[in-house]
């Protein structure tokens, strides 16, 4: 009798250990959690390679490979100005928008264009996520889970067959714009804007249907500017790109609590100002190349706009962030506090 308990306890000993050890099998080979993040650029460009894929990669390190990010570069799920509705929808569990090519949308993100106001795109991402956090991300964006901002590089000239060196140069130019603000620029510099969405305008571009478009340095050598373009004037910094990583909320809401919390200190400001300073960094660099590229072709030179030319530009688009609150304040949106508080944070983060 006693041998045969004996016998009963070990087995069940047994069975105790080989479910715990296939429990175990089980947990440490669950699959991890696989995001689908789609943008559009190419997939070399600065932003993927700088920016998304050394965060994703810090987000698998700091989950254990709990989550896998996996990405669709190029256009893979969807054109440009589709991606919000991607994000929106599901297609994709994360996306990186132009806020612009959806206008109306997002109204108060076209502040971030207005002409003259940063000194960089590090302090333009900081100023962005602090007016997103105050004015935008329970309004205009409630309907997905905002991960970070930034801008591209502060806007150059590219111009097809003219060089531009006045402001009266501009006059009649049909020029890109790839946000309604900007739109607006080129009207008071006496331009005439063509809205569209950024990979269709390389092609405007070589067949005469622009004669010119404002870039940063770095996404003007991206997107071959220098191939369909021959004068470039410089030293203006007259406004930039806005771009926004959204998630969508279903698949935010299904992350466990603990990785919630590694995605929101891996984003944020933090990830927003180093996006913005990437680009910084890579305008410096990509200025170089297209001097080179330039000289080889035989083109002119950088054209830099002297400081009292200049100042006649800002003065001819002055009158642009009024007429853009003036508006949005008629529609009921808090305009004029946010150019307020966009300047007042551009002091703060320039220091």
């Amino acid at each position: 009798m006693k041998k045969n308990v004996f016998v009963l306890v070990l087995l069940g000993l047994v069975c105790m250990s080989v479910m715990n050890h296939s429990g175990y099998a089980q947990a440490s080979s669950a699959k991890p959690i696989d995001l689908k993040f789609a943008y559009w650029p190419p997939p070399v460009s600065t932003p993927p390679k700088m920016v998304f894929e050394p965060w994703a990669k810090k987000v698998e390190q700091q989950t254990n490979g709990r989550v896998k990010i996996t990405f669709y570069g190029g256009e893979a799920l969807g054109k440009a100005p589709d991606h919000y509705d991607l994000a929106l929808r599901g297609t994709a569990d994360i996306s990186w928008i132009d806020p612009n090519f959806t206008p109306g949308v997002f109204p108060l993100v076209e502040a971030i264009a207005l002409p003259m106001e940063f000194p960089s795109s590090d302090v333009a991402s900081a100023v962005f996520w602090e007016l997103m956090e105050k004015y935008m991300m329970n309004t205009s964006f409630k309907k997905v889970k905002v991960l970070f901002v930034h801008t591209t590089g502060l806007f150059q000239l590219f111009s097809r067959k003219k060089p531009v060196r006045t402001l009266e140069d501009l006059k009649g130019m049909k020029l890109a714009a790839t946000s309604p603000t900007l739109s607006k620029i080129i009207k008071a510099m006496g331009g005439v804007p063509v809205f569209m969405p950024e990979p269709d305008i390389y092609t405007s571009l070589e067949r005469g249907l622009l004669d010119g478009r404002w870039q940063e340095w770095e996404g003007a050598w991206v997107f071959k500017m220098p191939e369909v373009t021959k004068y470039r004037t410089a030293n203006v910094n007259l406004a930039t790109n806005t771009c926004v990583a959204i998630m969508n909320l279903d698949a935010w809401n299904k992350l466990p609590k603990d990785i919630q919390k590694i995605f929101d200190e891996t984003t944020g400001l933090a990830l927003s100002r180093f996006a913005g300073a990437t680009f910084d960094r890579q305008c410096e660099k990509h200025l170089e190349i297209i001097k080179d590229y330039d000289k080889k072709a035989g083109k002119a030179e950088i054209y830099y706009l002297p400081h009292n030319e200049r100042a006649r530009w800002v003065q001819a688009v002055s009158g642009v962030a009024g007429e853009w609150a003036a508006e949005k304040e008629a529609k009921g949106l808090p305009a004029k506090a946010v150019v307020k508080d966009l300047r007042e944070a551009v002091k703060k983060y320039s220091k």
